[in-house]
């Protein structure tokens, strides 16, 4: 999408509001790079970046789920890059109605950029969708 980022998807030369994140383009970006992150760097990147995307699902979610269903709804949402978009997704009211049967299909309609199928969103889709019905394979629901 044009964006620089490191890590696990960490956004590094804007923050959500659009702004220049100064502060780590100093110490990640052209002054800091090709210097690699460490293992714990990226995860504590990683940590700070989901905590708001599992506030905004928490809150938008009110039926009863697996964790293995917010974990997919949580990678679907950093996955749009901002962490209110999930309330206004055709997912979130498929699930809220209880209609998990549904959620496949309503997952994967979100595969389009600019009118057009992308393979990496196709694919990041269907590994979600995997994500979330691992418990059903199993015989447990939510």
């Amino acid at each position: 999408s044009g964006y620089n980022t490191i890590g696990y998807g960490h956004l590094l030369d804007k923050n959500l509001d659009g702004e220049t994140d100064q502060r780590e383009w100093q110490t990640y970006g052209k002054t800091g790079f090709p210097r690699a992150l460490t293992s714990a760097q990226q995860e504590e990147l990683l940590t700070q970046d989901l905590k708001p995307y599992e506030d905004a699902i928490s809150q938008a979610i009110q039926v009863p789920i697996t964790q293995e269903m917010f974990d997919a709804f949580i990678i679907f949402s950093f996955n749009t890059g901002n962490p209110g978009s999930f309330a206004g997704t055709n997912v979130l009211e498929v699930l809220n109605k209880g209609l998990y049967d549904q959620l496949p299909g309503a997952m994967y309609k979100w595969i389009y950029s600019n009118k057009r199928q992308v393979k990496g969103l196709k694919n990041r889709r269907l590994k979600e969708i995997t994500m979330f019905a691992r418990p059903y394979q199993n015989g447990r629901k939510p």
